[in-house]
């Protein structure tokens, strides 16, 4: 996304990493949108350090994300539901393994978000999972 002066504001690897962040968000808000300040922090967070006053402003014009007004403040969604999938399957295989397993049991997740987790965990991984035995003995 180019900002003032030719510079980029957001590169696609950071619009992927912000992404990723909202959808887990989203995901363990249960709520199919998050608020303005929290948009805001998953950006902060991608990119390591706080946003400056273009970067906010512009913030509300990534495609892929749509902005709404709800209660006096911006609220921000996914278009499409398989855009959130996408980004939360993409978040939880950067995960730490611990992190990813956890987040895998504390939010919903559909069958094709577990199908794009596990697609991506083998690229990124080079195999497949550990496999788990998941039946109440083990628990």
């Amino acid at each position: 996304m180019p900002g003032q002066g030719g510079n980029d504001l957001f590169s696609s690897e950071v619009l992927a990493d912000i992404f990723s962040g909202v959808s887990e968000l989203i995901a363990r808000n249960v709520v199919p949108e998050i608020s303005g300040e929290d948009f805001a922090l998953a950006a902060s967070l991608a990119l390591g350090r706080d946003l400056n006053k273009e970067e906010k402003r512009r913030l509300v014009a990534l495609c892929g994300l749509s902005a709404e007004w709800a209660d006096d403040e911006l609220a921000f969604k996914f278009t499409h539901l398989a855009i959130a999938e996408q980004f939360l399957a993409r978040q939880n295989a950067r995960l730490p393994l611990d992190q990813a397993v956890s987040l895998l049991f504390s939010v919903p997740i559909s069958p094709l978000c577990a199908q794009l987790i596990l697609s991506m965990w083998k690229s990124q991984a080079g195999g497949n999972p550990p496999n788990w035995s998941w039946n109440s003995s083990t628990r």
